[in-house]
């Protein structure tokens, strides 16, 4: 069967052909390719083939944040979620330190640019917030409350 396309006849069969042999070579590849998972923690999947969970549980008015994750090293572009038990309150802006590997301050974006986490702008208590290691600094990414700057109102938080 012949088509016209674009007033060029084209035959069918032709391009079924090959479609199929696009597909083999696609299919030969996608069977040579090896995943290796990344090896396994307390909290779950771990290293490359998943984010590092951690529980953070240092009190909201310390500004240097712990955690502590199984096999953990701090290299560019690895991925933590951790769920912090207390809000950060501390004016100071917060640090985080995952298994002693040294503490790097945590920033995220504010709407315009990227600002360290204070308690003006911060996380809620038993929030988990997942964070990449851009090479300096902690880059919030996602969270699973609403962290967002935080305004003082007639000696309230909102």
């Amino acid at each position: 069967m012949k088509i016209n396309l674009f007033n060029n006849m084209l035959d069918i069969s032709l391009l079924t052909r090959f479609k199929t042999k696009i597909m083999r070579d696609v299919e030969k590849q996608i069977d040579t390719i090896e995943l290796t998972p990344g090896p396994k923690g307390d909290t779950g999947p771990q290293g490359p083939a998943g984010t590092h969970y951690a529980s953070c549980t240092t009190s909201g008015s310390t500004y240097s944040k712990t955690a502590s994750v199984t096999g953990f090293s701090l290299v560019t572009g690895v991925r933590v979620s951790v769920k912090f038990s207390y809000a950060h309150t501390s004016g100071t802006a917060a640090t985080l330190n995952i298994s002693s590997t040294g503490a790097k301050m945590i920033r995220a974006y504010d709407g315009s640019n990227y600002a360290n986490v204070t308690n003006s702008f911060s996380w809620k208590a038993n929030e988990i917030v997942e964070m990449v290691y851009d090479g300096s600094y902690w880059i919030v990414t996602a969270s699973s409350m609403d962290f967002a700057p935080r305004h003082n109102i007639n000696g309230g938080t909102f």
